[in-house]
């Protein structure tokens, strides 16, 4: 019997214990915060990049590209389409290009030529040119042929894409190669120059040329865009 009584004493003391150490180790939850926490930083350090958007603007937004350096760029709700006639009728043709949205037009001429020119109102480095000519000897080669590569012939110009007839052409002109037309002339170009140049041999000899001077992804918009009817 005394036996008995020490075996249920002993087991009631062993069940106290126990029921103390659950409650000890309820009463400290900041123990296991660490853990969460750190579960928590993980979890959004190994998440996908997000992605954001803004509302496109009228200026320019900025970008850039692996390696390379940053560059502005308008969004492509910032262009606007522009349509110039050089040659009244019966001939009528017409130039259409896209030029950044907000970009002062205004005319320009020299000697034989003559044009319009864009220019970003907030950067007077960047601007759009488009002269035409009509100056048989300067749209001709040393063979008398009709010759975009003659026509336009600045320092360092590199053709981009000349057909076989040689009317048409995409060109670069390099920092320093071509003179701001609204600076008279006393400030080159900062910007590598993306154009493109037409020689039109009917009904009258007229060549055409469109220089953008901006950053390329700028300049390759509005080179590329041109179109002559």
């Amino acid at each position: 019997m005394i036996k008995l009584k020490y075996w249920v004493f002993g087991s009631a003391i062993l069940l106290g214990g126990i029921v103390l150490a659950g409650c000890g180790t309820s009463g400290h939850p900041i123990a296991s915060a660490p853990r969460h926490h750190s579960q928590a930083v993980s979890s959004t350090t190994s998440a996908s990049p997000s992605t954001s958007s803004t509302t496109p603007s009228s200026g320019p937004v900025s970008s850039s590209t692996p390696g390379g350096l940053s560059s502005s760029a308008p969004a492509s709700s910032t262009f606007q389409t522009e349509r110039v006639t050089i040659q009244p009728s019966p001939s009528k043709i017409t130039v259409q290009l896209e030029v950044p949205s907000g970009w002062k037009k205004q005319s320009w001429n020299a000697g034989d030529s003559a044009g319009f020119v864009w220019v970003n109102p907030l950067n007077s480095t960047e601007w759009v040119r488009l002269i035409f000519s009509g100056n048989v000897g300067g749209l001709q080669n040393n063979k008398g042929h009709y010759d975009v590569t003659s026509y336009v012939n600045n320092p360092g110009v590199q053709w981009r894409f000349v057909p076989s007839n040689k009317l048409s052409g995409q060109f670069t002109i390099p920092i320093g190669g071509i003179a701001n037309p609204i600076s008279s002339y006393t400030n080159l170009n900062k910007y590598v120059a993306y154009g493109y140049a037409e020689v039109i041999t009917r009904p009258n000899p007229l060549g055409v040329e469109i220089d953008a001077v901006a950053p390329k992804n700028v300049a390759k918009v509005i080179s590329t865009s041109v179109i002559i009817h």
